[in-house]
């Protein structure tokens, strides 16, 4: 059990430095010696956990999708506009509560390197959200279609202005976003 706690702490060190490093200079410029370095362990202990930057890279993503799994794990009331608020207030909650990660996240999200490496995994990922928010948008009749694509660059670009800008009005959005749902409706 010790050392299961201890090998997980000594991955996520690892992760973090390597999420820092990535985002500060670039996923091309940040050597598997400099995340040891950032991480303060040897370059042997690294190499016991990831083989690969490409490796560490994706098991970065990879947390960030269970996060985005989560934030659909909700009260399947019968109020499907309800739902949909408590799915906007989990994702929002989820950025809120580690906001420094997902600014990273962002940050290394547009290099061309990193988009080709994740490329199955950012498809992966693009449709699961893609799914889950037309799954709810067909548990709502609305009067003119909604496009879950539309939906989900919307929601896209109210967490990354929250990441850039000082003082978003993230609630506010939220609030925005549900009223224009449901004047759909």
């Amino acid at each position: 059990m010790r050392n299961e706690i201890k090998s997980k702490q000594t991955k996520d060190k690892i992760l973090n430095a390597a999420l820092n490093l990535f985002s500060k200079n670039g996923f091309e410029a940040t050597s598997i010696r400099d995340i040891s370095k950032e991480a303060n362990i040897s370059l042997g202990l690294l190499y016991n956990y990831y083989v690969s930057k490409n490796e560490l890279l994706k098991e970065i993503f990879n947390k960030s999708f269970e996060q985005i799994k989560s934030s659909f794990e909700i009260i399947d009331s019968d109020d499907p506009i309800k739902n949909f608020d408590l799915y906007l207030s989990n994702t929002f909650e989820i950025v809120k509560k580690n906001k420094e990660f997902w600014k990273l996240m962002h940050s290394i999200r547009v290099s061309e390197n990193v988009i080709n490496i994740l490329k199955s995994e950012y498809e992966e990922i693009s449709l699961f959200i893609i799914n889950k928010l037309e799954s709810h948008i067909n548990k709502i009749k609305f009067s003119s279609p909604l496009n879950p694509m539309f939906l989900f660059a919307m929601i896209d670009g109210v967490i990354s202005h929250y990441l850039i800008l000082e003082n978003y009005p993230i609630q506010e959005m939220k609030t925005n976003i549900l009223d224009y749902i449901k004047s759909k409706k």
